[in-house]
């Protein structure tokens, strides 16, 4: 416009010849078409909100390997929500949000741009649900949501230097390392976990340092009301101490022999099961768990003692006795081996503590003491081709 005017006015004068060239410009259309971009205006950055996660950044990134990315990025904590997706529809998208708003509460505003699946009925149907403001930034003007369209640069770089590690494993890796990171845009460089969740996480690296006794808080009020209701005692197991564990086969519960091994913390025991059901270590509440006595005999081993039955039937029980009823005197093994013929008879006659069986009733016992022994199944034929172990 400068060199316009010089020229101008080398040729000719009027007055105000100048603005009258400058008003002529101005108005050229062509000249405003080609003309260059204006001066940026001052930049006016988005208010720092003084609470986390009232205002949230929203975008997609990708496709990246076949998957889209919905980067949610809390603005005042810089906490990410990142969501690997198939596609960026609509209901995908409200899914996602509402899980956010399960975990951490309903934000006061949301900013995006204008993709379809923000602009749909469906996302603003969910806004008003809510009552979530939703701002839509300018058509192609990135930097009005600068928070999501920075993120999501970081978010591509960081799946591209991990190489060719599955993507779902390299997206929380980022996720966790981004999270416990110092940022430098927080006050006193906090990390965005400490913004958002008030305390540091806990890391990998926090095994290199010895970790601090925790203090043992104990609920007295809710085993004061247990022990009332229930009458519980304290009940304690030693190692090596024969016990009865409750077990579970086939959904029945079945009391089986074990030994406890090791107290683990103050009522589970380690117990060791020798049971003909199942055999192995097993880790038990204690009341799960009650005493076994000492003798392991079972009912069909519980006999009653030969001495018993002789002096109950009068059976002579050595040589003296019998030759003191008239009879010849046998050797001692031969008695006993007489003692044993002679005491199934005996048993059947009726005597002071045994009354006499009617013989109906004896072989109905006789035929229910018969126990069925169980069918051997055949494996199906297909078995042939399996290494049954």
């Amino acid at each position: 416009m400068q060199r316009m005017k010089s020229i101008a006015r080398s040729y000719v004068y009027w007055p105000n010849i100048d603005c009258d060239i400058e008003d002529f410009v101005r108005k050229c259309s062509s000249c405003a078409i080609a003309a260059k971009a204006p001066v940026k205006s001052t930049l006016s950055s988005w208010p720092i909100p003084t609470e986390p996660w009232t205002r949230l950044h929203l975008d997609y990134a990708g496709p990246v390997r076949g998957k889209f990315y919905l980067v949610i990025i809390d603005a005042c904590s810089k906490w990410p929500e990142i969501f690997a997706t198939n596609n960026t529809t609509a209901s995908t998208t409200v899914a996602k949000v509402r899980e956010c708003i399960s975990r951490f509460g309903c934000p006061h505003s949301i900013v995006t741009d204008n993709g379809t699946q923000f602009t749909s009925e469906l996302f603003a149907k969910m806004c008003q649900e809510y009552g979530i403001e939703h701002v839509r930034t300018p058509a192609f003007h990135p930097q009005s949501n600068g928070q999501a369209e920075r993120f999501v640069d970081t978010l591509k770089r960081a799946l591209l230097k991990m190489g060719e590690k599955n993507p779902d494993e390299a997206l929380l890796t980022f996720l966790e390392t981004y999270r416990y990171t110092p940022n430098a845009s927080l006050p006193q460089n906090k990390s965005p976990a400490e913004a958002l969740l008030g305390r540091r996480i806990r890391t990998k690296f926090d095994l290199m340092k010895r970790s601090r006794p925790q203090p043992t808080l104990v609920n007295e009020n809710q085993n004061k009301q247990y022990n009332q209701k229930h009458g519980s005692k304290q009940r304690l197991f030693q190692p090596n101490e024969k016990v009865f564990a409750l077990i579970h086969i086939r959904n029945q519960q079945h009391w089986a022999q074990g030994i406890v091994i090791e107290r683990k913390g103050q009522v589970v025991y380690t117990v060791l099961l020798d049971d003909p059901k199942r055999k192995g270590l097993i880790r038990s509440h204690v009341n799960q768990l009650r005493s076994r006595a000492a003798s392991d005999m079972t009912s069909t081993e519980q006999q009653i003692p030969l001495q018993v039955l002789l002096e109950e039937f009068k059976i002579p029980q050595s040589r003296s006795e019998a030759e003191d009823v008239g009879q010849p005197a046998d050797s001692e093994a031969d008695v006993q081996q007489d003692q044993l013929q002679t005491l199934p008879e005996i048993i059947d006659e009726a005597g002071p503590s045994h009354p006499r069986i009617p013989e109906e009733v004896r072989i109905t016992r006789k035929r229910a003491a018969k126990i069925t022994p169980p069918r051997k199944r055949r494996l199906p034929s297909y078995f042939q081709y399996y290494e049954l172990f």
